[in-house]
């Protein structure tokens, strides 16, 4: 009923790129569940809804979530627990092209714990966010660890 409701609030500003935002946000929800075993696929599905919902230019992307257990990588309750660099390997694709669609600019890191607590440390999942984008500018880097997030959400940093 939650989604109807917000659904109905998009429509009744006739935000058309909102409200196909919104479809493409849903269709990537169900793309996710229950199809861990058929990732290429998945991948390539989620890849091509994520295209489109980063052409509207007032969509941010939140990076995180990929613990949890519905994303079915081997890392989640692995015994000994997954290390940083294992949990980047895993992630790095599907972080790497959200960013690439989005831009810095538009992404930011969230940890998503303890729901991710099952993969990994809090600071092991940080660590791996920091190996996803070892390669990217100090730029970049300050978008996706604050700088993204303080914008969103009209937040003042501390100066460097």
């Amino acid at each position: 009923m939650a989604e109807q409701a917000g659904l109905r609030s998009v429509l009744l500003y006739g935000q058309d790129s909102v409200a196909a935002a919104v479809r493409q946000a849903a269709e990537i929800a169900r793309i996710a569940r229950g199809e861990a075993g058929r990732r290429e696929e998945v991948f390539a599905r989620w890849k091509t809804n994520l295209a489109d919902l980063a052409k509207c230019p007032n969509m941010f992307m939140k990076l995180g979530g990929l613990g949890m257990p519905i994303n079915g990588f081997p890392s989640f309750r692995q015994s000994p627990p997954a290390t940083s660099q294992q949990l980047a390997d895993e992630w790095r694709p599907w972080f790497e092209t959200a960013i690439e669609l989005f831009g810095a600019h538009r992404c930011m890191f969230e940890s998503n714990y303890p729901t991710d607590g099952g993969t990994g440390s809090y600071s092991t999942l940080w660590n791996a966010f920091k190996r996803v984008c070892a390669g990217a500018s100090a730029e970049e880097k300050a978008d996706l660890f604050a700088g993204t997030a303080a914008r969103f959400y009209g937040l003042e940093l501390p100066p460097a």
